[in-house]
């Protein structure tokens, strides 16, 4: 089929249109090929779907896009490899040299494979990824993690595991299993033992549990808090600081 237009359904509904160069059926409709500067629209989420190739297997609920695959929703902007779009999970799997950007406030992240859950609007990644905060463009707190669930109504970006946050300002290395970053306020609380280091300053805090507001700058700690400067040789121990 060439240039070919038009919606794919299931139980009789449609919930994608889609438009390509080329098109082809196979197996009685079991396979649907489109190759060509692919377009599909989710119809559910509006998202704009962009691909080199398409393939549908309806039986699977199965959307397969693949080659310089770029994304638009109002939530996120993303580019990978390939996309699996499962639509009554409306779950959606991106890998490869997966780019995912967050709007409002923008935050950017780069990782090998992310899941975007359409219905509750989060990203889910367990894979080593960089994170970061951009204003104007530009990059300023910067994260790495092996895992992250991203809120995207909220806000908030859960990092897990080997968790490290950069911030400039005040200039904090922030590190730990369970980070939880809410961008639109600059609040960081960790639920999990936590470190803390401001390298110009040369002190270095450990505790079980702690909050940062990151606008005030004023963080508070509390569980076996350990503090040392290296400066004046100095060592703090308390419950709470």
């Amino acid at each position: 089929v060439k240039s070919p237009t038009g919606q794919l359904y299931q139980n009789g509904q449609p919930i994608y249109r889609v438009q390509a160069k080329t098109g082809e059926i196979l197996s009685s409709g079991d396979k649907i090929l489109l190759r060509g500067e692919v377009v599909t629209t989710d119809v559910q989420s509006g998202a704009v779907l962009r691909a080199d190739q398409l393939e549908w297997q309806p039986k699977q609920d199965l959307l397969i896009m693949r080659g310089n695959l770029r994304g638009v929703h109002p939530q996120v902007q993303v580019v990978a490899n390939q996309m699996k779009l499962f639509n009554k999970q409306r779950r959606a799997i991106l890998s490869g040299k997966v780019n995912a950007l967050t709007q409002d406030p923008k935050l950017q992240i780069q990782t090998e494979q992310i899941t975007w859950l359409l219905k509750d609007q989060k990203l889910v990644g367990d894979r080593p990824l960089q994170a970061q905060r951009l204003q104007n463009n530009k990059p300023t707190d910067q994260a790495t993690a092996n895992a992250v669930e991203v809120d995207m109504v909220k806000r908030i970006a859960h990092l897990k595991q080997n968790a490290l946050l950069v911030v400039i300002d005040p200039p904090l290395q922030i590190s730990g299993n369970s980070l939880i970053w809410d961008i639109p306020k600059q609040t960081l609380v960790a639920d999990q033992p936590i470190l803390v280091v401001n390298q110009p300053q040369q002190i270095r805090i450990t505790a079980n549990r702690g909050r940062m507001e990151l606008q005030s700058k004023v963080a508070f700690f509390n569980g076996s808090v350990n503090a040392t400067s290296a400066r004046n040789q100095s060592k703090l121990t308390s419950d709470d600081l």
